[in-house]
């Protein structure tokens, strides 16, 4: 779309300067995946490939070191994604109980 690419770069720019105010060296902490859209026949629109499903599978396999051709954009430090070993995902419509995801997160990472 004609304002996708002012739109990307907008995010990208934020991206690095959370970066940048969290003094982050090696850009680690905060990162953007971006997958362009794709034509869907049977819709009639652009849109990106499987909105959840196929995100998920997608970065999964980045994280496994497969797939990076399916992004148009990575910003962070992509030495890292090797060695991810977990992925929580958190839509809006998730409940959890306050501070569950923090706690999940810091009790894998002690392992």
């Amino acid at each position: 779309m004609p304002e996708d690419e002012m739109l990307v770069q907008l995010a990208q720019q934020k991206i690095e300067t959370l970066n940048e105010k969290y003094g982050r060296e090696k850009n680690d902490l905060f990162y953007l995946f971006h997958r362009p859209r794709k034509w869907n026949a049977n819709d009639g629109v652009w849109m990106g490939y499987e909105r959840k499903r196929g995100k998920l599978a997608e970065l999964n396999g980045l994280l496994r070191g497969n797939g990076k051709d399916n992004f148009s954009l990575i910003i962070g430090d992509q030495d890292i994604l090797l060695s991810v070993k977990y992925v929580i995902t958190l839509d809006s419509d998730t409940q959890l109980p306050r501070d569950a995801a923090w706690k999940l997160s810091a009790r894998l990472h002690i392992r």
